[in-house]
């Protein structure tokens, strides 16, 4: 595999789990806003596939591979969106966490002050997937 590909699949894999620890994040934990994220998330899949169909019509070899990482990076901005928006909404709470830390520590709930902070974290993840192992990082040198 040429070195600029090379880590395409671990990217893609991160990019999946993270995508769906978003989900799961959201569906449990922000039961308020999960109408209006997850009908953005469904708007966003119907036109992704629409412009997947369109583009890809009749393409084939490298045009199709080049489309087909086009429209992967377009829904790894999706997520990414979705990233940002799960830490909006969940800013104050993950920073009266940390500012607590001592208090989970003490009561041994290092649980609770994990799942509270985890969007930090998967953004942290993600963006330094985009950074070391993202397909367009790769493709200059």
């Amino acid at each position: 595999m040429p070195k600029s590909t090379k880590y395409y699949n671990l990217f893609y894999y991160i990019l999946a789990g993270s995508t769906l620890y978003a989900l799961a994040y959201a569906w449990f934990l922000l039961v308020e806003y999960r109408v209006a994220l997850f009908s953005a998330l469904g708007i966003i899949a119907g036109v992704g596939i629409i412009f997947w169909r369109i583009i890809l019509k009749g393409k084939k070899g490298v045009n199709k591979g080049a489309a087909t990482i086009g429209l992967m990076l377009l829904y790894s901005a999706a997520w990414l969106g979705l990233v940002l928006v799960l830490l909006i909404l969940e800013y104050g709470v993950a920073l009266e966490t940390i500012k607590n830390f001592n208090h989970y520590r003490e009561s041994k709930n290092l649980w609770a002050f994990a799942v509270k902070i985890s969007p930090f974290l998967i953004l942290l993840i993600n963006l330094l997937s985009w950074w070391l192992l993202s397909p367009h990082s790769r493709s200059k040198k």
